[in-house]
């Protein structure tokens, strides 16, 4: 940033005003804290720095007021002359209180435009490297966006408490259904704004369990999107549109099928189009990712996004350890869960770690299912979930019939920060892609409402544009 751009994007009269109100005045300081002020704010560095002290100070619960400030400075900070810029700023500062909302509010706003104005730089400097359009775009929005989303959430205490009230008489949901019934009596289904984490070993059903869940979604008028970049969208929708017609997927792809029944697959999958369902099949970077969650829910309000799966993110390629890569996807995915609201749902892999080992003792392969810490690559997800879900097939007897098509399988709500945890039984019916309530002992319960009726879902803005 050249001197006349910095002119135009600082207020000094506002800055020691703030500061030389915080030095005078203790209970200012809280106010402007709770409003989402920081630091940060302030661009002069000797302010910046008394400032910064002021919040570290706060935070300890100290007295706050121009000797103790200066006396702190003094040890912290040898190198600003403490006491000539204390009084200066309580000098110059010649306001009330009620400048205090009116200098905050100016400052966050010069504070972002200058955040801005250095990501444009950034990136325009990339332009000319060997940096591929798209990932430079992505980072941008990411920059961008998360700019926006700062200002977004700088909200008043009075504010919050009447968004709060205001989703409650509402009636806002703070979840968004799951489909299985027994699974949803004990987590009441996927939250809002907050990451959740379903995991399995690979090849063990974790993709068409997502596939159930997108179809009942949809049944009830969610709006889903679908990030998957391990299978494509023409594999996903016909798991999806065999699962709605009781049709095997291996049948299919065999030729073994009747009239009928293929004519209702072709319904089936032609029915999604009229569905607010968006859904990329592109291998993509975080940065990607983040860009494309942020766009599609701005654009088309999506109730919950699936990601299929996080350990398939592209790399940037940068000289870091897989371990630090991945913990650093699992933070970004929850900051942008909890910037967008939506209810984001992240599949995982479970190392081999999580497998029984050969020649296991009937009694003792309950000590070899799954647990969290058998997450491949990083505990970040472990820590970074609200829900996790770790599925896995019953490890006593779970093959139900000699072909090995229909298999109990255990859903085990092993983190739940806003519930009861425990295991829930389901059954794979494996050669029609579907998971269904209930142990294999009883009778399975199968949604039968949840067949799709072409007229009863709304038409999307756009039929299934991504914006890469």
């Amino acid at each position: 940033m050249n001197a006349v751009e910095l002119k135009t994007l600082v207020n000094h009269e506002a800055e020691l005003g703030v500061v030389g109100l915080f030095l005078v005045d203790q209970h200012s300081i809280s106010i402007a804290i709770r409003d989402g002020f920081n630091d940060s704010y302030i661009y002069q560095p000797s302010r910046r720095a008394i400032t910064e002290c002021i919040i570290k100070m706060h935070g300890k619960q100290e007295v706050i007021d121009l000797i103790t400030v200066t006396q702190r400075m003094n040890m912290e900070n040898p190198l600003i002359d403490a006491d000539r810029e204390c009084e200066y700023c309580v000098d110059k500062a010649l306001v009330t209180a009620s400048y205090l909302p009116h200098y905050v509010e100016l400052l966050r706003e010069l504070a972002q435009k200058r955040e801005l104005l250095q990501a444009m730089t950034e990136q325009s400097a990339r332009i000319t490297t060997d940096d591929s359009a798209i990932e430079i775009a992505s980072q941008l929005l990411v920059d961008v966006s998360r700019i926006s989303s700062d200002h977004n959430f700088a909200k008043s205490h009075d504010q919050l408490v009447d968004d709060v009230l205001d989703e409650l008489k509402n009636g806002q949901c703070a979840t968004v259904p799951c489909k299985q019934e027994n699974m949803r009596r004990k987590i009441g289904g996927f939250p809002r704004g907050k990451p959740t984490v379903i995991a399995a070993r690979p090849g063990t059903g974790k993709s068409t369990f997502m596939c159930n869940e997108i179809s009942w979604q949809l049944a009830h008028n969610n709006r889903v999107g679908c990030l998957s970049l391990e299978m494509t969208k023409e594999e996903l929708l016909m798991i999806m549109a065999c699962e709605r017609c009781n049709l095997s997927v291996f049948d299919l792809k065999r030729g073994k099928y009747d009239f009928a029944s293929v004519k209702e697959f072709e319904r089936t999958m032609r029915s999604f189009d009229s569905m607010p369902f968006w859904i990329s099949d592109r291998n993509m970077t975080i940065n990607q990712i983040v860009s494309w969650v942020k766009t599609m829910v701005t654009h088309h309000d999506l109730d919950i996004v699936y990601l299929d799966y996080i350990q398939r993110i592209r790399s940037t390629g940068r000289q870091t350890k897989r371990y630090e890569e991945v913990s650093t996807w699992a933070h970004m995915l929850t900051d942008v869960a909890k910037e967008t609201g939506v209810a984001l749902v992240e599949l995982a892999q479970i190392s081999r770690a999580g497998e029984p080992p050969p020649g296991m003792k009937e009694e003792d392969a309950w000590k070899y299912t799954p647990k969290l810490h058998h997450l491949k690559e990083t505990g970040a997800l472990e820590e970074d979930a609200y829900l996790a879900i770790l599925l896995y097939p019953h490890p006593i007897n779970p093959i139900l019939d000699g072909e090995g098509l229909h298999l109990k399988y255990v859903a085990s709500v092993a983190k739940h920060r806003g519930g009861p945890v425990g295991e829930v039984d389901l059954t794979y019916y494996k050669e029609m892609q579907r998971f269904a309530s209930g142990s294999v002992e009883g009778t399975p319960e199968f949604d039968e409402d949840d067949m799709f009726d072409e007229g009863s879902f709304e038409q999307p803005e756009q039929s299934g544009n991504v914006p890469f």
